[in-house]
């Protein structure tokens, strides 16, 4: 199955989105920029321990923390809404057809059990 590369890229990109890995994207840019710009003006280290405290966020990681936030909001709230609508007892009934006959009954069982068992088969010596 080839597909033109347009829709191949189409396809990974809303495949992408929807695995929320656009967030990914932008908190690691926001990251790596904190870091160039931390080691500006503080030893490497230290400015990559600032990048990646919450202490000192820049604006993207903000912007990135309040997406992903509302993203998990309206997931949380449609899953609600799915499990109720498969939780809702009038989905759970089942009303079986009206000539149905289960196949096994209790009855029939004690039935079987207390009858004698059979005898065995005759046994042929040689």
């Amino acid at each position: 199955m080839n597909l033109p590369r347009h829709l191949r890229v189409t396809a990974v990109a809303a495949l992408a989105f929807s695995l929320g890995l656009h967030w990914m994207v932008l908190q690691s840019v926001a990251w790596i920029s904190m870091a160039v710009e931390f080691s500006r003006d503080l030893p490497t280290l230290t400015a990559l321990k600032r990048a990646f405290d919450r202490q000192h966020a820049c604006h993207l990681c903000r912007v990135v923390a309040a997406g992903k936030k509302s993203q998990q909001d309206d997931e949380g709230q449609s899953l609600s809404i799915q499990l109720e609508a498969v939780l809702n007892p009038s989905f759970l009934r089942v009303h079986p057809p009206a000539s149905w006959q289960p196949a096994f009954t209790p009855q029939s069982a004690w039935v079987t059990l207390g009858a004698a068992p059979r005898p065995p088969p005759p046994r042929f010596s040689a």
